[in-house]
């Protein structure tokens, strides 16, 4: 779910952040929208596992631990294909 989760939000963030011209006048380079993209999944996955800790949404079969961990790398993941997917298809880049 995660990674799925990461992978629409990610090609929604290049949309609107990006596309839209909402903020930019001008599309930045490919790199810049990489990376972008990725950034702010892990900051929105890492503010998401807070919330699952702090509302106590941390029952898991393998441990807490494990579950973020594996969580954050789902999250890396389905970010890294949004970027390459979202900078690839731009042809304004």
């Amino acid at each position: 779910m995660h990674f799925l989760g990461s992978f629409a939000l990610g090609l929604f963030i290049i949309w609107f952040v990006f596309l839209s011209e909402l903020f930019w006048k001008s599309v930045p380079n490919k790199k810049t929208i990489f990376f972008a993209v990725i950034l702010s999944m892990i900051v929105i996955g890492g503010v998401w596992e807070l919330f699952e800790y702090t509302n106590n949404l941390t029952e898991s079969t393998e441990g807490y631990t494990k579950d973020v961990v594996h969580d954050m790398i789902s999250v890396f993941v389905g970010a890294v294909l949004a970027g390459y997917v979202g900078s690839r298809e731009n042809k304004n880049v």
